[in-house]
């Protein structure tokens, strides 16, 4: 099974990040795509960087299954 991947980077000023920054980025991307490949039975995923304010924002999300959470106020949600 295949999976589409869509990729966007929006910078208002140009980014400089250390190499030890750049590592973590890629690191966390390769993680998140490790997720969805194993986990989520994605077949879309669409990864954004931007630039806010100085700060890089990067989010992934995918159209795979996802996993109930516990509501705040239940046990569950503190172990």
């Amino acid at each position: 099974m295949g999976c589409v991947l869509e990729f966007s980077a929006t910078f208002d000023e140009p980014l400089r990040l250390s190499e030890t920054s750049a590592t973590h980025v890629y690191r966390i991307v390769q993680e998140s795509l490790t997720n969805v490949i194993r986990h989520s039975r994605a077949t879309d995923v669409t990864i954004s960087l931007e630039t806010v304010s100085g700060e890089l924002h990067l989010r992934v999300d995918d159209n795979g299954r996802g996993f109930e959470q516990p509501a705040p106020d239940s046990p569950e949600a503190w172990d």
